[in-house]
């Protein structure tokens, strides 16, 4: 795994239940570190991910890009 690919599964995992699915013992150092930064974000910003009014601003289904906003 390297670091480009941690980003959209840590911002997808956000929206679900913040799994990332992965054998940790698996990871480089570097990817570790980079997957504790993504925790302490989802950790500071869970309740308005998990509370706030979400929105579909770009649908998958009619795209090949999808993009989403929380607000409290």
């Amino acid at each position: 795994m390297n670091l480009p690919r941690l980003k959209p599964r840590a911002d997808v995992a956000c929206f679900g239940t913040f799994g990332y699915e992965w054998d940790p013992l698996q990871l480089s150092t570097q990817e570790k570190a980079e997957m504790r930064k993504q925790i302490a974000f989802m950790k500071t910003y869970r309740q308005l991910i998990s509370q706030g009014t979400f929105y579909r601003l770009q649908s998958p289904f009619s795209h090949n890009e999808a993009s989403w906003m929380v607000v409290s």
